[in-house]
């Protein structure tokens, strides 16, 4: 059943209906810039390491805002934590609540590829860089990142390193090139949305009940 592109997010509805700029003055961006990055609901050790290089960033972008959400699984050591509180500009949180509400503040997405975190791109159409992992069961990250490449809703990069430093340069200029044109964040915002069911719980359970003959 190719033709699903979304998952049947919980949030969903608070995603449609959420006022982007009401949040923003209540987080008091103002003209300040969002970038949100997660490592995924459990975390990843080396997705939480790349965030260490965050200042380079920032360095370019002092205005910037950076929300970082490590996971709950892997926790921070406290050496790396240390090194997250002397970087200007970014916040660490092992745990936010207010996902929806970050999600749609956000002016530009860092995540992995999973189904949940994609369908929340989607339905808040958010331009992203993603980086799927290598180690999920049967590689599914990989093909929910090119479904959105294929598109030019998000900016793909697959090396499975992101000790590399060569790796790590690529996310940083493509970081670096989106927050610079406001006019392509936009418009892959609006790929994105394109990919965005309300309906996919719907059109799921459908296909389910079709295929046991219901």
């Amino acid at each position: 059943h190719r033709d699903l592109h979304s998952f049947p997010t919980r949030r969903s509805s608070d995603l449609f209906t959420l006022e982007r700029e009401a949040i923003r003055r209540d987080m008091g961006l103002q003209d300040r810039k969002l970038l949100l990055s997660s490592a995924g609901s459990f975390g990843s050790d080396v997705f939480n390491d790349l965030i260490l290089d965050a200042g380079k960033l920032l360095e370019k972008f002092p205005e910037l805002r950076w929300i970082h959400v490590s996971g709950t699984e892997y926790p921070i050591d406290p050496e790396s934590q240390k090194k997250f509180e002397n970087i200007p500009g970014l916040e660490v949180y092992s745990f936010r609540k207010d996902m929806p509400q970050l999600v749609t503040a956000a002016d530009l997405v860092l995540s992995r590829a999973g189904a949940i975190t994609l369908s929340e791109n989607a339905f808040t159409g958010k331009a992203a860089v993603l980086l799927p992992s290598p180690t999920v069961a049967g590689d599914h990250q990989r093909g929910n990142a090119r479904s959105f490449s294929r598109v030019g809703a998000a900016h793909v990069i697959e090396e499975a390193d992101l000790h590399d430093p060569v790796t790590r340069a690529k996310i940083f200029e493509s970081l670096e090139r989106l927050l610079l044109n406001d006019q392509a964040r936009e418009e892959m915002g609006r790929r994105a949305r394109t990919l965005a069911r309300e309906d996919a719980a719907k059109r799921i359970a459908q296909i389910c009940l079709k295929e046991v003959g219901a």
